[in-house]
């Protein structure tokens, strides 16, 4: 908590971003955490299984910034499945195809600005 709330006076996050994310939090019952500007398209798509937790934006990551857009685009029929503790990046950009399955599991950090494009059934563990 001391982490964020200095998130929060470094002005690395607003505090309306950060209230923001725990109201959706706290409504959906889905544990998708937003810590800078980010963009997702067919949340319904993404598939948070038992005890998983979505960061999106939250950590730090040097050529990056608190402005860079973090865009998830899950197209018809995809889906996003999270497996256990997982971190995005700022600036990262993911793609998943029409009828895609992109899996991603327990403990894996993707750094800012990466790009990850699924158009079949990809899983990274």
């Amino acid at each position: 908590m001391k982490k964020i709330l200095m998130k929060v006076i470094n002005k690395e996050i607003s505090l309306f971003e950060l209230l923001i994310s725990y109201l959706i939090f706290f409504i959906t019952k889905k544990k998708i955490i937003i810590g800078s500007k980010t963009k997702i398209v067919n949340k319904k798509n993404i598939i948070l299984n038992k005890g998983s937790i979505l960061k999106v934006g939250t950590g730090d990551f040097g050529i990056t910034t608190k402005d860079e857009l973090t865009l998830i685009n899950i197209n018809k029929n995809g889906k996003f499945i999270i497996n256990g503790n997982v971190g995005i990046g700022r600036g990262t950009r993911i793609i998943v195809g029409e009828n895609a399955i992109l899996t991603i599991g327990n403990n894996t950090s993707i750094t800012g600005l990466s790009k990850i494009i699924c158009y079949k059934k990809n899983n990274y563990r």
